[in-house]
């Protein structure tokens, strides 16, 4: 499992800090979940992982227990790039279309 943050490489090859405001890409951070959750390894009612491709580079997660449209509303208003949750927005078995309160919070 790798490190998130840390050490990067500038032009002349010699390590420096990563600025606070740098952030990450997305793909680190979705590795680096997978990596330390081994989501992969437990069966659930939901598909486990990234379930909504956001922005690229993250430099604020907002994280909460559920993806309601008043977390989401309120990642949105605090300019979060990224929304962490322990219960994901869809479902094994469940409509996937976007209705009712599935619309509502993907209209956030």
């Amino acid at each position: 499992m790798g490190r998130l943050g840390g050490s990067v490489r500038n032009r002349t090859g010699k390590g420096a800090r990563r600025p606070a405001d740098a952030g990450v890409e997305r793909r680190q951070l979705v590795a680096f979940a997978d990596g330390l959750l081994e989501a992969a390894r437990f069966p659930d009612y939901c598909p486990n992982g990234l379930q909504v491709e956001g922005r690229g580079l993250i430099r604020r997660l907002v994280s909460g227990v559920s993806a309601s449209a008043a977390l989401i509303r309120a990642a949105a208003d605090t300019g979060a790039d990224a929304l962490l949750v322990h219960h994901g927005y869809f479902w094994k078995g469940e409509d996937p279309r976007l209705l009712g309160t599935r619309r509502e919070r993907s209209a956030c």
